[in-house]
């Protein structure tokens, strides 16, 4: 085994120990590695740590190319048959061994390796962005400037990190919560050596401030950490395009939406889409293609549901934002769908539900509401409310399926309304118990206040039974919280009521006119004394209707 560390003279806690070889798999991921068995990424994420010979990135043969069928446009080199049963995708994919990422045969980065392998070359040149630019300007090179351990302590970063596991986790299981106190026990003193994790480590803590009782005294600074990590890895190489930099661009969007403009939500969700085709996520590269120029990279055990778990809540939170937002989600085309639903044991089912119910209803025009939307119905309503967040975010689904019928100018039909009412009414218990519970998820206002609006828009006696539970819950939560958003939430819908009863008084005052006219008639009427000339006997059968 080769040497890995160096002792000095002063002692570990002056000097830092230098690793002179990386674990296999730190070097497979390009992750720092501390050089102990096992070393801290691989005992942390539950790898199996290995020292040995290994190909350097310079040095990877054919195998660090792996066929996989994906696009439409043609391949440079062999072809295979694609196993997902997508029509027409007829190119591949090359892995680079050295990161996560995959890029498309027909890319720029591609192509010097499939032109030295195709002539023969013994070591072709590897999977690199040669020529990318002229190289007249240096990359950028920045620092955060400031540890995290500067706005708050060990012990307190982990209380707030419980909470987050307690209200956050439960809806958006992306994160391995062993893991992750494991390795934030081990990396606390040298957490800033690693960007990435510390951008996830102060988003969970802002997060966690958000959902305590009592906020931390710097969840600002604390917050402005973690967007400072990231913003800067979009300029600089402070870190790479990994899993964890999705971690973070999620918590990221999942704070924005709890505190500011859609907008924000929206880039930040948006940018970690783009990240997870940056490390080709949406593919399940557990079952790539081999053929005999090329083998395919496997996951290890657990692995590819790691990599589920991150995907369900990216395009979840992607599909969410976009629908309520009123813009389209980033592009996920067909055969880039989400092929992780035979993988067991994986967190985040209902994610995949509902992400799936709002891709689908925002492909439906107006004419096929009524025949094509109950089935999304159902779907929504047979995820099991294990959570109230899930309960709530569920309702959030619900009203983005009914907010479709009103500019279509349609009204949903029995089994939409029965069920939609069913998911709206114990979405409303729920709301009381995470008001309770100091849980504030941005849907306690939004679920009751456009519920509200839906009662209103559809004007009928099932909807019209939920609107004082609606205005009860704003109500409640305007004295709860009184914030500017929870009093003119209420204000609104108190507006909107109050036209609507106009509005009723004036179609009252229509009929009554009408009957006001004259000629009314009484309530036993005798209909064949009307007409002198009619006899039942010639009446055409033929004519009659049937009850049914």
């Amino acid at each position: 085994m080769p040497k890995r560390s160096q002792a000095g003279s002063q002692p570990d806690s002056q000097k830092r120990k230098r690793v002179y070889a990386a674990c296999n798999e730190c070097r497979r991921r390009r992750r720092k590695c501390d050089g102990n068995e096992p070393c801290a990424s691989c005992d942390g994420y539950g790898y199996s740590c290995t020292y040995g010979n290994v190909q350097s990135p310079g040095e990877l043969g054919d195998s660090s190319i792996a066929i996989r069928l994906h696009s439409s446009t043609p391949a440079t080199g062999p072809q295979t048959e694609d196993p997902s049963g997508d029509e027409g995708a007829v190119s591949s994919v090359a892995t680079r061994e050295r990161g996560d990422g995959d890029v498309a045969t027909n890319s720029a980065i591609a192509l010097p390796r499939l032109v030295g392998r195709d002539m023969g070359v013994e070591n072709p040149p590897r999977l690199h962005s040669f020529a990318w630019n002229l190289g007249i300007r240096p990359e950028r090179r920045g620092t955060v400037g400031v540890v995290l351990s500067s706005y708050l302590t060990y012990d307190e970063c982990r209380n707030l990190s419980s909470t987050y596991f307690t209200a956050v986790h439960p809806m958006f299981p992306f994160l391995s919560k062993e893991s992750y106190f494991t390795r934030l026990q081990q990396k606390w003193q040298t957490l800033e050596e690693d960007p990435s994790f510390t951008a996830v480590v102060a988003g969970v803590s802002a997060l966690g401030s958000f959902f305590s009782k009592t906020c931390h005294p710097n969840e600002e600074s604390i917050k402005q950490h973690c967007f400072s990590i990231l913003d800067l890895a979009l300029s600089t190489p402070i870190s790479p395009v990994d899993i964890e930099s999705i971690a973070g661009w999620m918590l990221r969007a999942i704070y924005a939406r709890l505190t500011t403009r859609p907008a924000v939500a929206c880039l930040s969700i948006h940018t970690a889409i783009h990240m997870v085709d940056i490390i080709s996520m949406r593919y399940e590269i557990a079952s790539r293609v081999a053929n005999s120029h090329s083998i395919g990279k496997k996951f290890e055990d657990g692995e590819a549901d790691v990599r589920s778990s991150y995907y369900k809540s990216a395009r979840f939170l992607d599909t969410l934002f976009s629908a309520e937002y009123g813009i389209f989600s980033v592009n996920q085309p067909r055969h880039r769908s989400n092929r992780w639903s035979s993988l067991s044991n994986v967190d985040g089912d209902h994610l995949t539900i509902m992400a799936g119910i709002l891709h689908e209803s925002q492909q439906l025009d107006k004419d096929s509401l009524s025949s094509n939307m109950d089935e999304q119905f159902r779907l929504l309503e047979s995820i099991a409310d294990e959570f109230p967040a899930i309960s709530l975010f569920k309702a959030a689904v619900c009203l983005c399926l009914l907010r479709q019928y009103v500019p279509a100018g349609r009204k949903p039909g029995q089994l939409a309304t029965k069920v939609s009412i069913a998911i709206l009414t114990n979405s409303f218990e729920d709301v009381r118990t995470l008001i309770t519970a100091g849980h504030p998820w941005w849907n306690l206002l939004m679920v009751p206040f456009h519920s509200a609006c839906i009662c209103l828009a559809f004007d009928n006696e099932p909807y019209l039974g939920l609107l004082p539970l609606a205005v009860d819950l704003l109500r409640m939560l305007a004295d709860t919280y009184r914030t500017h958003m929870a009093k003119d939430a209420l204000n609104t819908v108190l507006q909107l009521v109050e036209a609507s009863k106009n509005d009723s008084d004036a179609k009252l005052k229509i009929k009554a006119a009408v009957l006001a006219q004259g000629g009314a008639v009484g309530t036993d009427m005798d209909w064949f004394a009307m007409d002198p000339t009619f006899s039942v006997d010639d009446w055409p059968t033929e004519f009659d209707f049937t009850m049914y």
